[in-house]
């Protein structure tokens, strides 16, 4: 929440010295930023258009709502079972990555998907989810930890590209934990949006972004 804090004192201070806000930052980065559709299939309240997910079968409604307003890549969630504990199972294996395929078949070959787990899994489990995406065009895979190390650990066992937390994002930058980092300004490469209104035909006000970090 602070971070809207943040964003409207740079507004205010950019426009008070008739600088883009890029300028407190080093300078312009990336003249345009890419977006992504964040929780999809999720329901809105606030955006009732948006087709809610409940099964695999809603999938290709939604998909096609979300291209309608000029998305390409998604991020999405995966509600966990009770069987899991921690740690997980092969059938919520085996299901994640159903439920991955048929977002990609929906969406088109040229979507990219990312998948937040939160802290649902322990990290075990989620090397092996990592690696069990690997087939697919993934932005990233989304777990949260407080090891770094462990992190670490998963990073370099699998292709599939793995965002660090926002708390400890610093603890994981140095481990190199990751190569993808949730931030509120400065080099700015991902993007993240819903609709706001009704009718939105195009990506409205960023909620937040993510840096893709070099090596």
């Amino acid at each position: 929440a602070i971070s809207g804090i943040d964003a409207a004192l740079l507004d205010i201070k950019g426009k008070a010295l008739g600088v883009p806000v890029y300028d407190f930052f080093g300078g312009l980065v990336n003249e345009r930023i890419r977006c992504y559709y964040t929780h999809c299939g999720r329901p809105e309240p606030a955006n009732p258009d948006a087709p809610p997910v409940k099964s695999l079968a809603d999938i290709p409604a939604c998909a096609a709502y979300v291209r309608s307003l000029g998305f390409r890549d998604i991020k999405v969630n995966y509600p966990p079972t009770p069987e899991d504990g921690g740690d997980i199972t092969l059938p919520t294996l085996n299901g994640i990555v159903e439920y991955i395929g048929a977002w990609q078949d929906a969406m088109g070959p040229d979507c990219s998907i990312a998948l937040d787990v939160a802290f649902t899994y322990k990290m075990a489990g989620i090397r092996k989810l990592a690696k069990a995406l690997e087939p697919f065009n993934m932005l990233w895979l989304e777990s949260e930890t407080l090891d770094p190390l462990s992190l670490r650990s998963v990073r370099e066992s699998t292709s599939t590209p793995i965002w660090a937390m926002r708390r400890g994002a610093r603890a994981c930058w140095r481990k190199r934990a990751t190569r993808i980092f949730s931030a509120v300004a400065g080099s700015r490469s991902w993007c993240c949006c819903t609709p706001t209104t009704r009718g939105a035909r195009r990506p409205p006000s960023t909620r937040c972004v993510s840096l893709r970090c070099p090596g």
